[in-house]
């Protein structure tokens, strides 16, 4: 069902991670560090906003600005592969 959007905008962390492991493009509002990270991680730190003192005109723009570009599946399969790894180094540890 969440494939029908092209855009997402998600104050959730999974539901950004979802949307964009499905090639949908989001935009974060934050409400603790965890979102603002993921959108760091993922270079997209600009279309991530502050939930307290939220200016609801700037979220319009960034949202006018990615409508309709996908996710880059070249950065999916970056992000994939880096969790790969990750998971690799934690069980190998465990």
């Amino acid at each position: 069902m969440l494939q029908k959007y092209s855009l997402v905008v998600a104050a959730r962390l999974h539901a950004a991670v979802l949307a964009n492991a499905l090639g949908i493009s989001t935009i974060g509002l934050a409400w603790d560090k965890k979102v603002q990270a993921y959108y760091g991680l993922t270079r997209r730190q600009d279309l991530c906003f502050e939930l307290a003192g939220l200016n609801p005109s700037k979220v319009a723009q960034a949202c006018l600005a990615i409508s309709g570009q996908p996710f880059p599946a070249a950065e999916i399969e970056e992000f994939r592969a880096c969790s790969f790894e990750d998971a690799r180094i934690i069980l190998e540890e465990a």
